[in-house]
């Protein structure tokens, strides 16, 4: 909900709307005591806003529904990343175009600037949290956030969101399936505890057998 008002809250169509009128609306469309799902979701935009498209991907953003609004001009786009029952909304205008444009089933475009390209940069502004509840209302920007030991993901994102509005960018998951990791939208990376230590000592290993290799005069450093 808060996701969905922050994106439509003064366009054309929802001037005269407060959040509690948006709020009735939606639910009209909801089975008492559910939350609203995608379908749903589709039906309130079909029924009441035809200005409104939605684009619903996977945890590996492959987009596995989606609705056009049949107004000429559509003033609101809602993407989501959809695991485990949770919709999880994107608010980066770059990405919501790109999955706008994105035909129904695989999103190269989508995956290129959602992937490991983003997760794998590294910076010296690292928080550590002593307790997962510093999530709520942590209001720094670009920063890694490490995860006290033991807090499951889904956790802390739960934290998050009751906070922040459900402002998630990016979810990220090992190799396993198992999600280790997101991004919000001030860019601030949240890691599990474990996932920075493994990073910290393969940056190590990786360092000690760089200079290994340039000792022993294996390797050839040019400046630029």
């Amino acid at each position: 909900m808060d996701y969905v008002w922050d994106q439509v809250r003064g366009k054309p169509g929802f001037k005269t709307y407060d959040y509690n009128k948006l709020k009735n609306e939606m639910y009209g469309f909801v089975p008492e005591g559910d939350m609203i799902n995608t379908e749903e979701l589709i039906n309130w935009a079909k029924a009441c806003h035809n200005s409104v498209s939605i684009h619903a991907f996977d945890s590996r953003y492959k987009k596995f529904i989606k609705h056009i609004g049949t107004r000429a001009q559509r003033d609101v786009v809602l993407v989501y990343i959809v695991k485990d029952n949770h919709c999880f909304p994107i608010t980066d205008d770059r990405l919501k175009l790109i999955a706008s444009k994105a035909n129904q089933g695989g999103c190269d475009y989508l995956l290129k600037y959602m992937t490991d390209l983003k997760w794998t940069r590294r910076h010296e502004n690292v928080t550590k949290l002593k307790s997962v509840v510093e999530i709520n209302g942590f209001d720094k920007e670009n920063h890694i956030v490490i995860a006290p030991e033991d807090v499951k993901m889904n956790t802390a994102i739960d934290i998050h969101s009751q906070g922040n509005g459900f402002y998630v960018e990016y979810l990220h998951w090992n190799n396993n399936g198992v999600l280790d990791g997101f991004i919000d939208h001030k860019k601030n990376m949240y890691l599990l505890n474990q996932e920075h230590d493994m990073r910290k000592k393969y940056v190590i290993n990786y360092l000690t057998h760089l200079r290994h290799k340039i000792l022993n005069g294996r390797t050839n450093l040019t400046q630029v």
